[in-house]
């Protein structure tokens, strides 16, 4: 599925979630932990991309930031930094796109490699691109 510890990536991402006994019913592939399951469990139609449901913005903004960083760290650990041959049904990538979404409200544009990606966040988020970086050392 993707390229290393995907048990590690799966458990950062179920401890973002609020549960059912938090939200109610589960938004599924609606909240963006819930597509992010999604991909984990290989449900996302790669082969419709174009027609894929993403996530919305949680309208509940309880999310467990730092766990969301932790999952975008491992997220990011995972990246094989592809560069020109970076695609947009990558697990890896759609994993990204979620938890972006989660903490950035949207999903951001990404160059195929985590530097830049970081480099470019550097000027909006540094604080957060401090702690990525020191999350992506410790891996």
């Amino acid at each position: 599925m993707y390229a290393n510890d995907s048990n590690e990536i799966e458990k950062k991402i179920n401890e973002s979630c609020l549960t059912e006994d938090f939200c109610g019913e589960c938004q599924e592939s609606k909240c963006p932990v819930g597509f992010m399951r999604e991909v984990c469990e290989g449900k996302i139609d790669k082969d419709n991309y174009d027609q894929v449901t993403k996530p919305e913005p949680s309208p509940r903004k309880d999310l467990e930031r730092d766990q969301l960083v932790d999952s975008l760290a491992e997220i990011l650990g995972q990246c094989q930094s592809c560069e020109i041959n970076h695609y947009e049904t990558c697990d890896i990538n759609l994993l990204r796109q979620g938890v972006e979404v989660a903490i950035f409200e949207d999903s951001l544009e990404y160059p195929g490699n985590v530097k830049k990606y970081l480099d470019n966040l550097s000027g909006s988020v540094p604080e957060l691109v401090e702690v990525l970086r020191a999350k992506l050392e410790s891996q």
